[in-house]
């Protein structure tokens, strides 16, 4: 089983108000022990096409047999942050947060129109594109990538992280707390899938609303030290106190988790390291092993 990631402070992530609120974001790394992600700012990286998509490209399976790199590029990516998380080396998994200006249509709404109440452009940002390499999908991956995106959401202000999510996936994006309000499509891109839409409430999950105390401990391994990297500092008395009592489930979480990994051993590769590895200033996207590299 992947090593869970615990956030650690760094002077590195966005600092600037103006530019978190605009969306206009610029590579920040958070380191986590021996684990980071790597993130991305694809409009400050004129080799974005050429190294990270075709990269990214292999991890969507549901993607259509003869897609390319061009194929599986939008409008979006010019305002998108892209998150890459790498072991060893190796590319593993992926998505994107689009900070949509005013006025955009978000991707499901080029196909069907958004519900009754849903939230601006301006409080929400869109997930997308996230796809994980197989030899690594029963472990904590998945989780390890949307929780990096909820930070990166909060840090930017936004209280909305939404999303559209295959058939399979639906439970899972509905243990941690999304609401679906019965909006489908099919996605061109991605082989005219049917996807649900669905709508993640950032404050109420990291508040522990909405979401079983077990899930919610596997999720955040230290919720205050989440919250006081996110930018979060309204959490009340309330919130204090359900958070504290829900962490004492936590050794519960553990034990359950270990016996879950000695019950399930699988053929995935062990992961007791990650590369970690950033580089954030346009010149450096070059070589196509700035995609992943292992130090």
């Amino acid at each position: 089983m992947i090593r869970r990631v615990h956030f650690a402070p760094s002077t590195h992530g966005p600092v600037v108000p103006a530019q978190i609120r605009s969306g206009e974001q610029f590579g920040a790394e958070v380191a986590m022990g021996s684990a980071m992600v790597s993130m991305r700012v694809w409009r400050l990286s004129p080799f974005a096409i050429d190294v990270e998509v075709p990269a990214a490209v292999p991890l969507v399976g549901k993607a259509a047999p003869d897609a390319t790199p061009e194929s599986m590029a939008d409008a979006d990516d010019a305002r998108s942050r892209i998150f890459m998380l790498c072991v060893g080396g190796q590319l593993v998994a992926t998505s994107r947060a689009i900070f949509h200006p005013d006025g955009a249509k978000l991707e499901h709404e080029r196909y069907v129109p958004s519900p009754p109440g849903f939230p601006t452009n301006d409080e929400l940002v869109e997930a997308s594109r996230v796809a994980t390499h197989p030899d690594f999908r029963r472990s904590d991956l998945l989780f390890m990538l949307l929780k990096h995106m909820l930070l990166v959401n909060l840090q930017a202000g936004r209280r909305w992280t939404v999303g559209s999510a295959t058939e399979k996936l639906v439970p899972l994006y509905k243990r941690i707390g999304a609401h679906f309000p019965g909006v489908t499509f099919e996605l061109a891109t991605l082989n005219n899938e049917k996807h649900h839409l669905f709508m993640l409430d950032l404050p109420a999950l990291l508040r522990g609303r909405g979401v079983s105390p077990l899930v919610w401990n596997y999720f955040f391994e230290d919720p205050f030290d989440f919250a006081r990297i996110a930018g979060v500092n309204d959490l009340s008395a309330a919130d204090r106190l359900r958070m504290r009592c829900r962490r004492l489930l936590r050794p519960l979480v553990m034990y359950l988790r270990k016996r879950r990994s000695k019950a399930s051993p699988s053929s995935r590769p062990f992961v007791s390291h990650y590369a970690v590895f950033a580089q954030y200033n346009s010149q450096c996207f070059g070589p196509a092993a700035a995609a992943c590299s292992h130090t």
